[in-house]
């Protein structure tokens, strides 16, 4: 007897590296004002649209190129989707990020202008209401978190209703990330289908 297993819903997530040099932009990012975000117990910037401040210009192009593949690829769609907020996060030895996921968001990236061995990796939590078993080992199917390591000069895009968090810093190294959401430009849905939306 022969059975067929099916991968239903996939969870779409890209990653991929800047290549240029990110020493300047590195520079600029260590010396923005940070305030305490006791909800992530984590220090972010003051400024929520860091990505339209022009010392991250070649950055910002970057990742909007790579927004439009997601969208294109994934999506298999034309439309136009822009950057809305964007902001950097700092992670000092003891600082964590809770889980969350992002309102008002289409899809959801994070930069990681330096990274090593030694701190934290971003984690996806799948939330079930499944009856746990006894595995014999995890595999995509059983597992209840997706742990994704990453190198310096990293971009992690995802989908923005996907909950996701940081453990606890346990280095001596601060751990930055730069972090944005996005939406849909213009028109988006089908009339047809009752899902059409038009910005008045």
């Amino acid at each position: 007897m022969q059975t067929e297993l099916i991968e239903m819903f996939a969870v779409p997530l890209t990653v991929s590296t800047y290549e240029k040099n990110i020493a300047k932009e590195f520079d600029f990012i260590k010396d923005l004002e940070f305030y305490d975000n006791i909800q992530g117990l984590t220090r972010t910037s003051k400024d929520f649209f860091i990505l339209k401040r022009p010392e991250l210009a070649d950055l910002k192009k970057f990742i909007e190129y790579q927004i439009n593949l997601y969208v294109k690829n994934i999506y298999g769609s034309d439309d136009e989707v822009a950057i809305t907020q964007s902001w950097v996060n700092k992670a000092k030895k003891g600082d964590f990020h809770q889980n969350h996921t992002h309102s008002n968001s289409l899809i959801s990236g994070v930069f990681y202008p330096l990274l090593d061995e030694t701190l934290p990796p971003i984690m996806f939590k799948k939330f079930t209401r499944e009856i746990s078993l006894n595995t014999r080992e995890k595999n995509k199917f059983n597992s209840d978190i997706y742990k994704l390591n990453l190198k310096s000069k990293s971009l992690v895009l995802f989908p923005s209703n996907i909950t996701h968090g940081v453990p606890i810093n346990q280095s001596n190294n601060l751990r930055y990330s730069l972090a944005f959401n996005t939406w849909p430009k213009g028109i988006i849905g089908n009339k047809d289908e009752l899902s059409y939306t038009l910005e008045e």
